[in-house]
């Protein structure tokens, strides 16, 4: 990082998306936040948004941490007792959703490459 500004080819696209995946990885949520100047003449009289995402500085992440509430474990060991087959289904990041897992004792790090999910849109 620095004061240097660097084209995002896609040598330098690799960094922030490992650091996002790291911080995924942990159970974060990652926004990249990204700032650039938008001139009066690029937008014109209406709401043209289109090519308004290019030549823009990364300026860092924004994390957020969602954890589970405190009684989730045991009330899903509960239902597991009581014979309750437990599946998660999320709108969310899948490695994100995989750290709540391991933390709720839903999956073991062994069992991961068994895992059977669906992501995308």
């Amino acid at each position: 990082m620095g004061t240097e500004a660097l084209r995002l080819d896609n040598e330098y696209c690799r960094d922030p998306s490992k650091r996002a995946g790291a911080f995924n990885a942990d159970g974060y949520r990652v926004i990249l936040i990204a700032t650039r100047e938008v001139l009066e003449n690029e937008i014109g009289d209406g709401v043209n948004l289109e090519g308004l995402d290019s030549n823009m500085t990364v300026e860092g992440f924004l994390t957020f941490l969602d954890p589970p509430k405190d009684d989730a474990r045991a009330a899903i060991g509960h239902l597991q007792e009581l014979g309750v087959d437990v599946k998660v289904l999320t709108g969310g990041n899948l490695a994100v959703a995989m750290k709540v897992c391991r933390s709720l004792g839903l999956v073991k790090d062994a069992e991961e490459e068994n895992i059977q999910a669906i992501t995308g849109p």
